[in-house]
C-alpha cells in the first residue's frame, strides 16, 4: 500500500473512530506528514490538518496512559552547546510517572566534516555520561552507523527534541520514522532574534517537520507565540509559552561551574581588571543559511587589543562551537593545526583563556562586556545586565524583536572598524560609561522574565505543561 493511500487509511480510521492501539502502532509519523502535504493543497488546510492532528495525538495520549507503566521520555540531542540543563530530566526522573533518557544523535554532514562529527558527538557523549543521566547512544562508532530501531535498548513514548533540523543526522529516529504510539515536544534551541535577508529564515524556524508533527511546542518568549501563528503552517495550537531552560540557572542557579575569571585574574595579578567575553558566531559565508560572523575582520585584532590591555582587561575567547571548521572551509586557516595555532595564541596570553563547550551562565554573570556577532546571545546576555557590542557586517538581518534589542539595549560597531571596536573597551568597559544599563532591564522585565511572571522556571513549567496535557488528552483529567 502506497503511503498516500496509507495516510488515507489512516484519516478513515481515526474519523469513523475505529482506530485500534493495536493498528496505532503500525502507522508512522510518515503518514501523518503525507496529510499534512495533502492539507496543504486544500482551502483552510493548515486549520483542518490541525485540528485533525489534536483529535489523533488525544488518542495517542490515551494509548499512553492506558499502558500502567512509567512513559519513557527521551530527550533528543546532538551537541553540548544544544543542552538545555539538567533541571527537567530531574524533576521526570523524581517522578512516579516518567523515566527519562538522554538520545544521543551523531550529525552526519559532509564527508570532511565527519572527524569533527564524531568529535562533538564523543564530547556529548562524555559530558551526559559524566552528569549521571541515563544515556541511549545512536551511534555506533566502532561501525560508523547508526543503530536500527530494533537495535536500540529502549524506545521513548514521550520525545524532548532540542533541534528541528532532521537533516544533519540520519537513521530511524528521524521523526518521520517513528511509530504513531509517541508524543513529540520541541524546545527551540535558543532565542529567535535573526532572519536572513529574503526573510525566509522564519520558515526555518517555525515550519519545519517538527513543527507540524508536534504534540507540543514550548516557546521561550510570547513573541515566537505569535510568530509560529503567523508562519507555521499548522498555526499555533500546539505551542505554549514556557521561557527557556537554559536560562533557569540565572533565576535558581543549579549546576557547578568553575569561574575562569578568578585563575585568570589571579594569574594576571591584577584582580581588579575587567573581564571580557569575544564570542564570534560560526555563519562566515554569504551562502549559510544566515551570515553573522565577522571573525574573518576582526579574529586578529581582537587578540592584538587583549594583549594591549592587558593590564586592564582580561579575556575569555568563546566562539561558537562550529567557529573553527567554517573558518577552515572559508580559508581564514589552512587547516585544523593553524585553528589550533590560534587557539593557543589566546591561551599563551596572560590575561586570557579559551572555552570551547560547557556551561557559560558564571561565565556571563561573573563578566563586566561581551564583544559579539551571535544570534541568541543578543537576549540571553540580558539575563545579566551587562554591556555587549554587537560587531556588524551588512550580510545580516534580525527580526523586529532582534532589532529592538539591538537599537534600544546594545552598543554597535562595524566589525571591521578597529577605532570602534577599541573605544568600547576604553569607555564602555574600562570608564564605566554605560548609558544603556536601564534600557536593558527594562527590556529583560518586559520580554524575558519568565521566572517572576510564572514563579516557576522553564523546565518547571515545561514538566507541569506535559503532564496536564497527557493527563487532559488522556482521559485522566
Amino acid at each position: 500500500m502506497n503511503l498516500q493511500i496509507r495516510s488515507l487509511d489512516l484519516l478513515y480510521r481515526l474519523s469513523a473512530e475505529t482506530l485500534t492501539d493495536e493498528q496505532l502502532g503500525g502507522y508512522r509519523y510518515q503518514h501523518l506528514l503525507e496529510l499534512k502535504n495533502l492539507a496543504g493543497q486544500m482551502p483552510d488546510g493548515g486549520a483542518l490538518y490541525a485540528a485533525f492532528r489534536q483529535r489523533l495525538f488525544r488518542k495517542v495520549a490515551h494509548h499512553l496512559t492506558s499502558l500502567h507503566r512509567k512513559i519513557v521520555v527521551g530527550i533528543l540531542c546532538g551537541y553540548s552547546s544544544e543542552w538545555i540543563g539538567d533541571e527537567l530530566y530531574w524533576l521526570l526522573e523524581h517522578s512516579n510517572v516518567f523515566e527519562p533518557y538522554v538520545f544521543a544523535l551523531r550529525s552526519r554532514t559532509k564527508p570532511a566534516e565527519e572527524q569533527e562529527n564524531q568529535k562533538e558527538y564523543d564530547a556529548f557523549v562524555q559530558d551526559i555520561q559524566r552528569r549521571g543521566l541515563r544515556l541511549v547512544e545512536n551511534f555506533n562508532t566502532k561501525e560508523q552507523r547508526e543503530y536500527t530501531w530494533q537495535e536500540l535498548p529502549v524506545h521513548p513514548d514521550i520525545c524532548i527534541w532540542l533541534s528541528p533540523w532532521m537533516y544533519l543526522f540520519q537513521g530511524d529516529l528521524r521523526i518521520w520514522n517513528f511509530p504513531l504510539t509517541t508524543l513529540h515536544t520541541y524546545i527551540p534551541y535558543g532565542y529567535f532574534v535573526v532572519t536572513n535577508a529574503q526573510k525566509t529564515f522564519y520558515y526555518d524556524q517555525f515550519n519545519q517537520e517538527l513543527h507540524n508533527l508536534a504534540w507540543l511546542i514550548f516557546q521561550e518568549t510570547a513573541i515566537s507565540l505569535k510568530l509560529s501563528e503567523k508562519y507555521c503552517f499548522s498555526g499555533s495550537r500546539n505551542c505554549r509559552y514556557t521561557g527557556y531552560p537554559k536560562m533557569d540557572d540565572y533565576f535558581v542557579p543549579r549546576e557547578k561551574e568553575s569561574s575562569l575569571w578568578d585563575s585568570l585574574l589571579s594569574e594576571n595579578g591584577t584582580p581588579h581588571a575587567k573581564k571580557i567575553i569575544y564570542s564570534p558566531h560560526h555563519t562566515l559565508a554569504t551562502d549559510d543559511v544566515i551570515t553573522l560572523s565577522t571573525f574573518a575582520s576582526n579574529g586578529k585584532l581582537m587578540l592584538q587589543l587583549a594583549r594591549k590591555y592587558s593590564k586592564e582587561t582580561v579575556w575569555v575567547f568563546k566562539p561558537h562551537p562550529q567557529l573553527g571548521l567554517k573558518a577552515i572551509r572559508a580559508g581564514l586557516f589552512k587547516s585544523e593545526t593553524e585553528w589550533e595555532a590560534y587557539l593557543d595564541a589566546w591561551k599563551s596570553l596572560p590575561n586570557a583563556t579559551v572555552q570551547l563547550s560547557g556551561g557559560y551562565h558564571r561565565l556571563f554573570r561573573e563578566s563586566d562586556a561581551i564583544i559579539n556577532d551571535s544570534g541568541s546571545f543578543l537576549a540571553e546576555y540580558l539575563f545579566v545586565n551587562k554591556p555587549m557590542l554587537e560587531l556588524r557586517r551588512p550580510e545580516q538581518a534580525f527580526n523586529a524583536f532582534g532589532e529592538k534589542i539591538l537599537e534600544e539595549a546594545l552598543y554597535q560597531a562595524d566589525g571591521k572598524d578597529a577605532a570602534g571596536i577599541e573605544r568600547f573597551i576604553q569607555d564602555v568597559v574600562l570608564k564605566g560609561n554605560d548609558s544603556k544599563a536601564s534600557n536593558r532591564k527594562a527590556l529583560f522585565a518586559k520580554y524575558l522574565d519568565y521566572y517572576h511572571s510564572s514563579k516557576h522556571t522553564a523546565a518547571e513549567n515545561i514538566f507541569g505543561t506535559i503532564y496536564a496535557q497527557l493527563s487532559m488528552d488522556g482521559g485522566i483529567i
